[in-house]
């Protein structure tokens, strides 16, 4: 993955993860498990937002629960987080509480964003050692090799 698509991919999990935080305030408003993933997506015109939008609009027209369109487009976007979303989402339909299960998931999806991030930023701090230890040997000879070759040549 290059850095452009790792780049977009970041940016459009940051956009999926505030999706949530509003599927999850509209779930806590009583909204159903499908009117919130709708009051949510219309928030944005976001590309993740509007695709988003679009699909659960097909599944409505077509009169069917949005779930498995939008396990397609987490496929398709290569964005499991909404695979997860979409399952938890779909348990609505047996009637369950969503509240709880939403936010306990929307938590770890959150927590695994930010150690991804924070991994991802190490990696770029080890690659960065190199660029700063390379000045200060060169500093260091500029003091070290005078008196180095005063003693071989005396």
């Amino acid at each position: 993955m290059s850095a452009a698509d790792h780049d977009i991919t970041e940016d459009a999990t940051e956009a999926l993860l505030t999706y949530f935080d509003l599927v999850m305030l509209e779930r806590l408003a009583n909204q159903s498990g499908s009117q919130s993933l709708r009051a949510a997506a219309s928030v944005s015109d976001i590309t993740v937002f509007s695709l988003i939008r679009e699909t659960l609009e097909r599944a409505r027209l077509e009169q069917r629960a949005p779930y498995a369109d939008l396990r397609q487009l987490s496929r398709e976007l290569g964005l499991p987080a909404l695979n997860d979303i979409a399952d938890v989402m779909s348990l609505d339909e047996s009637g369950a509480s969503l509240a709880s299960a939403l936010q306990a998931r929307v938590s770890e999806l959150r927590d695994a964003h930010l150690t991804n991030a924070k991994l991802a930023a190490a990696e770029i701090s080890e690659r960065m050692t190199f660029f700063m230890v390379v000045p200060a040997l060169v500093f260091a000879g500029f003091f070290l090799v005078p008196p180095l070759l005063r003693l071989m040549a005396g």
